[in-house]
This record gives C-alpha cells, sequence and structure tokens, in this order.
C-alpha cells in the first residue's frame, strides 16, 4: 500500500512545480525577445519571407508568413495559417496551375522551387510576384519549404521595355541603381550602365576589355556560350553569383538574365543586384535561429545538429562522444534575492567559464533558463570527460561579482558516453538529464556518469 504523502512531502513537491513554472516563464520571455527580433528584422526584407507546407494528406497551409502577405495577397497572416485559399483565389488562374505543379515538381525532387506569377487583388492593378523556396522533410512525411516572394512587376516592367527597342536607353540605364551588362554569344562584354563602373571601381573600357569572366570568376567564355545557346527566348534565367570590384571586395549580387536583340543582334541582358545587405540579413536572422540571444551560445537546435557531426566523426574516428547535461544549483534564489538583471548576468558570466573549460571544438550550448549542454568529442576514456566535469564544477562555483554583490552558484553534470551508455542521440541526452537530476538529489554541485539502460 503506497504510503499516504505527508505535508514535508506536499510542500516539497509544490516547491518543484514553482521552480518549473518560473523556468517554463523564463524560456517563454526568451522566445518572445527572439519573436521580436525577427519581426523586426524581416520587416526590411523587400518581400515576403514565408514557410508552405504540404502536410502528409496533401493539403497546404502557410504557418509562418511575415506581415508583408497583407500589402501582396490582400490577407492576413492568420487566413492561411489552415489553407493557402486566401492566396490561391487573387493568382490568375492560368498562372495557378503552373505555380502548383512546380510545387509539386519541388516536393517530388526535393529541389529548390522558383516560379513567377500574376497577381490581382481586387481593386489593384496586376502585379507580377518571383518566389523561391527550399524544400525539407518532416518527420511525418510532410514537407515544408523556406522562401521569399517579391514583387518583380517594375524589374519587368524595364525589362520588357529593354527587349521591345533596339535604341538603348543610355539615361534609363545610367540611372539605374543595378549594374547592367550586355553580353554578346561570343562571351564578349558589349555594354555596361554607369552603376557597374561605379560598383566595381573599373572604367568602361576596362570592364569591355577584361569581360564578364574577369569580375565573375566563376564564369568561364564557354558558360556563357553555353547559356546563351540553351536560354529560351521567353524566359528568364535569375542566379545568384559573385562579382569581384578592382579592389578585390567580393560583392554578393542576384542576377536576373534574358535575350534581347541589341543593335540588331541577338545578346544577353543581365542585370545584376547588389544582395550584400539581404545576405547579412538572411544570415542573422539564421544565428538568431540557432543562438541564445542572451549568452549567444548554440541554442538546443544547433546542438543537436553538432551532436549528429560528433557521432559521425566518432563513428569512423572509433572513438567516444561525452554529453554533459548541467544545471545550476539554487539559481532561482539568484533570482529571487537579486532579480532576473542580476540573474541574466550570472549566466553570461557562467556560460564564458564553461567556454574556457572546453576545446574550440567542443559545444558549449544553453538549452533552457539555467541549464547547458556540453558536447565533448573525439575523447578515448570516460576519464576525459570527467576531467571536463571536474574543471567545470571548480570553475563555475567561484564568485561573480554583480555591482557590490557577490554570488556563488553550483552546477550538477549528469554525463553520459558515446558509444557506451547509447547509440542513439535523443537516448544520450536523456541519459545525461536522468544522471544529473540523481546528482541533484545526492547533495548538488558534482558529476554522475549515466547507467546504460537494459535492451527492452
Amino acid at each position: 500500500m503506497t504510503p499516504k504523502p505527508t505535508y514535508k512531502d506536499l510542500e516539497k513537491r509544490i516547491r518543484i512545480l514553482e521552480a518549473e513554472i518560473i523556468k517554463c516563464q523564463r524560456i517563454d520571455e526568451l522566445l518572445r525577445d527572439n519573436d521580436l527580433r525577427f519581426k523586426k528584422l524581416s520587416a526590411h526584407i523587400p518581400g515576403i519571407v514565408y514557410q508552405l507546407m504540404r502536410r502528409p494528406d496533401g493539403t497546404y497551409c502557410i504557418p509562418f508568413t511575415t506581415d508583408a502577405i497583407t500589402h501582396f495577397f490582400g490577407c492576413l497572416p492568420q487566413d492561411v495559417a489552415e489553407d493557402i485559399t486566401a492566396i490561391t483565389r487573387v493568382i490568375f488562374p492560368d498562372d495557378l496551375d503552373n505555380v502548383l505543379g512546380l510545387i509539386e515538381s519541388s516536393a517530388a525532387s526535393m529541389t529548390i522551387y522558383h516560379c513567377e506569377f500574376r497577381v490581382q487583388i481586387p481593386g489593384q492593378p496586376i502585379r507580377l510576384m518571383y518566389g523561391h523556396a527550399t524544400p525539407e522533410k518532416m518527420a511525418d512525411g510532410g514537407i515544408i519549404w523556406h522562401g521569399v516572394i517579391m514583387d518583380i512587376t517594375d524589374r519587368k516592367m524595364i525589362e520588357e521595355e529593354l527587349r521591345k527597342s533596339e535604341e538603348q536607353n543610355r539615361a534609363l540605364l545610367d540611372g539605374m541603381i543595378d549594374t547592367v551588362w550586355v553580353i554578346d554569344f561570343d562571351a564578349n562584354l558589349i555594354d555596361v550602365n554607369k552603376a557597374a563602373v561605379e560598383r566595381l571601381g573599373y572604367s568602361k573600357e576596362e570592364l569591355l576589355a577584361i569581360g564578364l569572366p574577369g569580375i565573375d570568376f566563376s564564369l568561364q567564355p564557354n558558360d556563357i556560350k553555353t547559356l546563351a545557346s540553351t536560354m529560351p527566348s521567353d524566359e528568364l534565367q535569375i542566379f545568384e553569383t559573385s562579382h569581384t570590384a578592382k579592389n578585390g571586395r567580393t560583392i554578393p549580387v542576384e542576377v536576373c538574365s534574358s535575350l534581347v536583340t541589341y543593335q540588331g543582334k541577338r545578346a544577353i541582358l543581365s542585370i545584376a543586384r547588389n544582395i550584400t545587405e539581404r545576405k547579412q540579413m538572411e544570415e542573422q536572422i539564421r544565428h538568431m535561429a540557432n543562438h541564445d540571444p542572451l549568452t549567444a551560445l548554440p541554442t538546443l537546435r544547433l546542438a543537436n545538429d553538432r551532436l549528429d557531426m560528433a557521432i559521425s566523426e566518432a563513428t569512423r574516428n572509433n572513438t567516444m562522444v561525452a554529453v554533459l547535461f548541467l544545471d545550476l544549483d539554487d539559481f532561482k534564489e539568484v533570482n529571487d534575492t537579486f532579480g532576473h538583471s542580476a540573474g541574466d548576468s550570472v549566466l553570461k558570466q557562467v556560460a564564458l567559464r564553461m567556454l574556457d573549460c572546453v576545446r574550440k571544438a567542443d559545444t558549449v550550448a544553453r538549452i533552457g533558463g539555467d541549464e547547458f549542454l556540453v558536447i565533448a568529442s573525439g575523447i578515448h576514456a570516460p576519464k576525459d570527460a570527467a576531467l571536463v566535469a571536474e574543471k567545470i564544477i571548480r570553475v563555475v562555483p567561484q564568485p561573480i561579482m554583480i555591482d557590490t554583490k557577490q554570488i556563488v552558484v553550483g552546477v550538477s553534470i549528469g554525463i553520459a558516453l558515446f558509444p557506451d551508455h547509447s547509440e542513439d542521440k535523443e537516448q544520450l541526452l536523456e541519459l545525461a538529464d536522468e544522471a544529473m537530476y540523481m546528482i541533484k538529489k545526492s547533495g548538488k554541485n558534482g558529476y554522475r556518469f549515466a547507467t546504460a539502460r537494459s535492451p527492452v
């Protein structure tokens, strides 16, 4: 018969529950901060950042989109969270079948999807949109695309005007902020605009002499000849590459190429847009998705990827991987006594101390309010992991001065080893977590190795 819990047992359970609630609240705060930062960044992207999901049953929805969808499609993000009718009804019927067909082809081949299509919101003029997205398979069998949709109406109007007229409007070309290149079918540059001269630091004569391969090192003359012979006359070729300026500076660009008639001969017209800011913004977004905003440490998402790589390397080299699950002791008291600002400062200091305890090849991640993960790869014996844990236990509890206050926190560490305790990544994390809680129960500020589970 199970003994009836005492008042002290109930009181202890309540304290544990309160601590877990506070931990969840801090995680919610971090997630809200990340969401706010992402919204501020995405507001500067000239288009829609979105995720398109195809469920296992073949239906579609858009679980995430920036608010720009309202400007481009006349609907709210919540209107497309369950299905995409609000978008498909403003896409031209002639274009819709092509869009859906290209998405299905992307799903079948798991390749990047590119598409141009027309949109008309009632009462507004027709706009031409360009979308591209990268597919990713989900665990449930569905597919999710991560991509961007941009309005290319103005750019297409310029390109159309150039195609219609053999007289090149010099003022129009030189007034464009994008660089313009006219290339003949023998891969010779026959014209450039003012922006190309200013951006790359060459004179017009120098650019015409060195040709496009002289500033795009990924290109060879034969590549341009092949492009010219295979490019459909009524389609655009859109791709990303890099141009190198005269001073050696590399400029990432998005190039839109099409066939035109220039001075009575067929040629390639390429418009190159500087996408440095977009690339920097994309990198910031990727960094924010994978790094904790307070400590700048990797998040659990990135740590999982690092653990996969460490396990693969250990399998190839017949070495071991140590997974250390760490939880700060009595951290709740720090927040309660000194405030959350002081608690944040302590977390930053602890993160720096942990980084000093490991090699550059190892990973230190923050995975919760006061929980951290260390992945030590390429070790050869359990004692190697123990040395890391002992160093952390020796360094972390040293006093931390916040203003005039001296704060001390301990750390409890659970260790699981690949392949000794498990060869499964998820189980390694669970075993390390369990070992850490055993230390918590037995006195804190120590470490303990996990015990391998018996096969079921």
